[in-house]
């Protein structure tokens, strides 16, 4: 027998319901309806409003994945990849459902010096002709304010795979003159470059090293979804 929730207020620990306004009390065997709620889902199925996820595409001419290391501790060396993908889809404009993941081409790496950049992709550090990507993938999304999150996920660099959480500012939305709707994120993340088998380690004779152990990574992404 279908009745309201209303009807069943004075039961002790209201029942909750689903998004679908239908809920089973476990406590009587009873099933609670909450027409206003279904009335709403069955509208939403009707005008195709329900949750779907977006997939979005990221605007290479608007994003950049940036790194940065000390160099012999006193100044920093800033690079990043020319070449790179960005996946991400959600439910909605909900970026608490995101699956993230970006794949960045070792061979594009820049730090505007030749040399050092063939340092970097020699063996010493990326050995892009064995390890010619580094990949993240999203594993959870956690909401720190209305415009923060923590990312949580896995970075492979080397083949050796890790986790890391990035933290993520979402720094803002629109609508385009195309219609199109648009989002930007600032995502910042740090990592100890040994534990990823970027092993040279040359010492300057004041007793610090050449290279610095922790690396920041900096992606400024835009992306956007009809």
């Amino acid at each position: 027998m279908f009745q309201s929730y209303k009807e069943h207020e004075t039961l002790k620990g209201k029942v909750p319901v689903c998004e679908t306004g239908i809920a089973l009390s476990v406590q009587t065997g009873l099933l609670f309806v909450n027409w206003s709620v279904l009335f709403e889902y069955k509208y939403k199925l009707k005008t195709g409003n329900v949750m779907a996820r977006v997939k979005w595409q990221f605007d290479p001419a608007h994003s950049e994945i940036l790194f940065k290391v000390k160099h012999m501790m006193v100044s920093n060396v800033s690079g990043q990849f020319k070449k790179f993908d960005i996946q991400l889809d959600t439910e909605g404009h909900d970026f608490t459902t995101a699956k993230a993941s970006f794949t960045a081409d070792i061979n594009s790496l820049t730090t505007k010096v030749e040399m050092r950049d063939n340092h970097l992709k020699s063996d010493d550090f990326f050995d892009a002709t064995n390890h010619p990507t580094l990949q993240f993938d999203s594993t959870r999304i956690i909401k720190k304010n209305d415009n923060e999150y923590d990312m949580e996920g896995n970075l492979t660099i080397r083949g050796i795979t890790r986790p890391i959480t990035f933290h993520v500012e979402n720094i803002g939305m629109v609508v385009d003159p195309s219609g199109n709707h648009r989002a930007g994120f600032e995502i910042t993340g740090k990592i100890n470059r040994f534990d990823y088998g970027l092993k040279y380690n040359a010492l300057i004779e004041t007793g610090g090293v050449v290279v610095g152990d922790e690396v920041r990574i900096t992606a400024n992404v835009e992306v956007y979804h009809s």
